[in-house]
């Protein structure tokens, strides 16, 4: 529901945001699909090497959240989660992926304030999914670029497992996504304050950039 008190200050932030970032639109990688994933880069050492690392479970209805800029947002509802491909390198501590967080508040700190105002997209698990927790002595994204260990949708970090970077999109119900628009620039974000955020499925989402920011989708 929308809350027209609000609609004043997060359109000139929205717009500014989307005007100076129209051109970048944040990748946004995913992984070889589902709760068992796949092995499209062939058995490798590092398979054997991350085979005692610690199982993780999500359960089915896990609710996790993105926070980022509106483009990217745009982008993500567009186009969907991209699986990434075989390989773990760059991205982060765990690796190139679609990072979230069971913890609002801890997902803002992915935002770049640079990129105007932040929103946030919530997503629910579809099912039960499986991956491990990369050990605290271990940058995933350090690891070789045509590497990939195979049966995990998601890895963690083990200082931190509520930070969950999924391998694709194919464990997240992208269909019935929430969007979280905030009032407010992105160095002040605060999850409490309820009154400064604006909640919009998809395509009220959609409606807000095109009827209220008449902006392209």
């Amino acid at each position: 529901m929308r809350k027209p008190a609000l609609r004043t200050a997060a359109v000139a932030l929205a717009t500014c945001g989307l005007l100076a970032f129209a051109a970048t639109a944040q990748a946004v990688p995913g992984g070889p699909g589902g709760s068992t994933g796949g092995d499209t880069g062939g058995h490798s050492a590092l398979a054997d090497a991350t085979v005692d690392w610690q199982p993780q479970t999500v359960p089915g209805g896990t609710v996790v959240y993105h926070t980022t800029d509106y483009q990217s947002a745009i982008s993500i509802l567009k186009n969907g989660i991209r699986p990434v491909a075989s390989s773990w390198a760059g991205g982060g501590l765990a690796g190139a992926g679609f990072y979230t967080h069971r913890d609002w508040h801890a997902s803002t700190n992915y935002f770049d304030p640079a990129k105007g105002a932040p929103v946030t997209l919530v997503f629910r698990t579809t099912r039960e999914a499986h991956g491990k927790a990369v050990p605290q002595d271990v940058n995933a994204g350090n690891l070789a670029p045509d590497s990939y260990t195979p049966g995990n949708a998601f890895l963690s970090r083990a200082e931190d497992t509520d930070e969950i970077k999924w391998h694709s999109g194919d464990d997240l119900d992208q269909a019935g996504v929430e969007v979280r628009v905030y009032a407010g620039g992105g160095n002040d974000i605060d999850t409490a304050d309820a009154a400064r955020w604006t909640s919009y499925d998809a395509a009220g989402f959609r409606s807000y950039i095109e009827d209220d920011l008449m902006l392209d989708w």
